[in-house]
C-alpha cells in the first residue's frame, strides 16, 4: 500500500528548453511491499513516482545501476495525457538495499504488485535495459493487469532454449553441490571480492561510464550522476550489489517461458537505440524476431540514441510512446 497521497511534482527546464521531473535526493513516495518467499527481510518501503491524472496508466521501469529518476523527461509530457508511474526496483535508488537472492522472479513479481495495488488497474508497462525483462516477467505473471509492453534496448536472452522440468533439476543439483567444500567457498569468495572491486570502479567513475552508453554525452549531468552515486553511499550498497551481479545465475524462468506466459497477441512496442555498444540493433531485431515469433504484435522502431533512449534522446522516446498508446488504446 502507499504510505500517503503522492507527492507534488516540481519540473524544471534543461539547458536546451526541456521540461524534466527536478531531481529530490530524498526520493519521492513510498509504497510498502510484502515482498516474495525469496525476499526474507520484508516488507520494504519502495520508492516511486506519479503524476498525471486521468488516461491510460504508463508504468516506467528502470534498468541495470539506476531508478525511478531516469524517467525524468518523461513525466512532464507523458502525465499530460497519462497516470504515469515510476518505481524504483528492490536494491536500486531509493529502495532498500536488501540482502536478498535477487532475480528476475522477485523484479517481475514486484512490478506485477505495484501495477495491481498502487495503480489498480491495467497499464502499459515500459521497462529499459534489465527493466525490459523485469516488465515482460511482469506481463507473464499477471496478464490481465498489463495491457501492453514497451521495450528500451531490453536486456536479457530472448533466443534461450527452454529448459524441460529434468535439465532444470539437473542444473540445480549441479550448481548445489559446487557450493560445497573448499571449492565452493573459494567460488563464493572470488565473487565476492570481484563483485566488490567493479562496484567501487564503478562508484568513483560513473560519469565516464554514462558516457560510453549515451550517444548524446551532454545529457549525462551532474543530477544524473548524483543520483546514481547517492544510492551507492547506503551502507548495504556493496552486499547488495554482490547479490545483484549474480542474478542471472539465479534463472528460473527464460525469456521465452515469460514470453510464452503473455497473453495472446499482447501490444508489444520495442524502441532501440542504434547507438547502443552493449544491445546493438542486431540484438534490437533479435528481439523483435523472437517476440514476432511468439505471437505477440510488435512494432519495432529504430532510434537515435545509446542504451537508454528515454534519457538520451528522450523527445523522441515520447512521441513514439504517446503515438503508439493513442493508436493502441484510446
Amino acid at each position: 500500500m502507499a504510505t500517503a497521497e503522492p507527492q507534488a511534482l516540481e519540473y524544471e527546464v534543461d539547458d536546451r528548453g526541456r521540461e524534466r521531473l527536478k531531481y529530490r535526493e530524498e526520493g519521492w513516495n513510498t509504497w510498502v511491499w510484502k515482498g516474495t518467499e525469496e525476499t526474507t527481510c520484508a516488507p520494504y518501503e519502495i520508492n516511486y513516482v506519479q503524476g498525471g491524472e486521468a488516461g491510460v496508466p504508463i508504468v516506467l521501469v528502470h534498468g541495470f545501476g539506476a531508478h525511478a529518476y531516469h524517467w525524468r523527461y518523461q513525466f512532464p509530457e507523458l502525465a499530460k495525457k497519462h497516470k504515469v508511474y515510476s518505481l524504483c526496483l528492490l536494491g536500486y535508488g531509493w529502495s532498500p538495499k536488501a540482502v536478498v537472492p535477487y532475480s528476475m522472479d522477485i523484479w517481475g513479481q514486484q512490478v506485477a504488485d505495484f501495477i495491481a495495488e498502487v495503480v489498480q488497474e491495467p497499464a502499459v508497462v515500459c521497462g529499459n535495459s534489465i527493466g525490459g525483462v523485469a516488465s515482460l516477467r511482469a506481463a507473464s505473471l499477471n496478464q490481465e493487469m498489463v495491457k501492453g509492453l514497451v521495450l528500451l534496448n531490453a536486456a536479457g536472452n530472448f533466443e534461450a532454449v527452454p529448459l524441460s522440468e529434468e535439465e532444470r533439476a539437473e542444473l540445480e543439483a549441479i550448481a548445489e553441490e559446487k557450493k560445497k567444500g573448499l571449492g565452493g567457498w573459494l567460488a563464493s569468495a572470488f565473487q565476492k571480492i570481484a563483485s566488490g572491486l567493479i562496484f567501487l570502479s564503478t562508484k568513483s567513475r560513473i560519469g565516464p561510464i554514462l558516457k560510453q552508453v549515451y550517444h548524446d554525452e551532454q545529457q549525462v549531468d551532474d543530477d544524473l550522476v548524483r543520483s546514481i552515486q547517492t544510492p551507492a553511499k547506503d551502507p548495504q550498497a556493496l552486499a547488495a550489489f554482490r547479490e545483484i551481479s549474480m542474478q542471472q545465475a539465479r534463472i528460473r524462468t527464460t525469456v521465452p517461458e515469460m514470453l510464452d506466459l503473455c497473453k495472446e497477441q499482447l501490444p508489444v512496442l520495442i524502441l532501440w537505440g542504434q547507438k547502443d555498444p552493449w544491445m546493438t540493433p542486431a540484438r534490437g531485431d533479435s528481439v523483435n524476431r523472437v517476440c514476432e515469433e511468439k505471437g505477440l504484435e510488435c512494432e519495432f522502431i529504430p532510434l537515435e540514441a545509446g542504451h537508454c533512449p528515454q534519457d538520451d534522446n528522450p523527445d523522441a522516446v515520447n512521441k513514439e510512446l504517446l503515438k503508439w498508446v493513442a493508436d493502441r488504446f484510446e
